[in-house]
């Protein structure tokens, strides 16, 4: 399932971090609706998603992420952040993007967000990372 640790980037900002989560399909395809929970250890806002298949995978995935309050957990679609960018690999090992349009990236300590798998093909392990900067 998924991992979180809120360490520091190695570089010269202290205040951008990463908000790391793998999914694992176990040595099958990652499973469509897969979803696990990343609470968020601090005040953010997302500046980057980068998206890295495992060693030797070629594939597509696209992800969707939800976010809800502590209080109202679990968040469902309905509180998606991605809007229509969601993030993807296409035919390839790995994606970026640091444009984020029409996505609501800004973050709040105590906020859970919530992958979910829309679609996968030939990937059986992906790691996502959310780059934020502190705010």
């Amino acid at each position: 399932m998924g991992d979180l640790s809120g360490h520091k980037q190695a570089g010269s900002n202290p205040a951008t971090s990463g908000i790391p989560y793998v999914f694992d399909g176990g040595g099958s395809t990652i499973v469509v609706n897969k979803k696990g929970q990343m609470p968020v250890p601090f005040n953010c806002r997302i500046t980057e998603v980068v998206l890295i298949a495992g060693p030797g995978q070629t594939g597509s995935i696209v992800i969707d992420i939800w976010k809800d309050t502590y209080a109202n957990f679990p968040p469902t679609a309905s509180d998606s952040i991605c809007g229509s960018a969601k993030p993807t690999i296409t035919s390839s090992n790995r994606s970026t993007d640091s444009t984020l349009a029409g996505w609501s990236p800004n973050l709040t300590e105590g906020d859970v967000l919530v992958p979910n798998v829309d679609s996968c093909s030939g990937l059986q392990n992906v790691t996502m990372m959310l780059k934020v900067a502190r705010t």
